[in-house]
């Protein structure tokens, strides 16, 4: 791929990793991953606009680019959301500590619950937890929408000959 490739997905993705962790924007989200589809589509015409124009429309191209542009979305979205996470880690633990004592917890057994009393026990280490297994997440949710967004890209911004 080339450089202006991923300066592009660079570009798209980090702009949507930022807007999908600030409080209010990330419930844009919820419509089948809007910012993160909107941030490959960004991506796509970024690489797409010097180029010259073809008889069809560069589908594999956009995939990839909007693929690289997920990473790159769920790379941002942690980054900003790891001020956050410390600052709700308290509030994280609390609510795990909550979850153990209630009936829902009691078939929680063994070293699990030993792992999740630990976490409990500290702020950081439910915080620490739940930003890497948001990034995991995010990892493959947003590579997957990314790349439906580089293919939606593609077909939107191909330059017919």
């Amino acid at each position: 791929m080339s450089p202006n490739r991923v300066k592009a997905a660079a570009i798209g993705g980090a702009a949507a990793g930022v807007l999908s962790s600030i409080p209010i924007l990330e419930w844009i989200n919820l419509a089948c991953c809007a910012l993160i589809v909107g941030g490959a589509v960004l991506a796509v015409y970024l690489a797409f606009r010097n180029e010259p124009p073809t008889e069809k429309a560069p589908l594999g191209a956009g995939a990839a680019i909007g693929a690289l542009s997920g990473v790159f979305a769920a790379v941002a979205g942690t980054i900003v959301s790891i001020p956050i996470a410390l600052i709700a880690g308290n509030a994280g633990a609390g609510a795990l500590q909550e979850f153990l004592e209630s009936s829902d917890a009691v078939a929680i057994e063994g070293p699990v619950r030993d792992l999740l009393e630990s976490l409990a026990g500290s702020g950081e280490g439910i915080a620490l937890g739940a930003l890497l297994f948001g990034l995991g997440f995010s990892l493959v949710i947003n590579t997957i929408f990314g790349t439906l967004g580089g293919i939606l890209g593609a077909a939107i911004f191909n330059k017919k000959e």
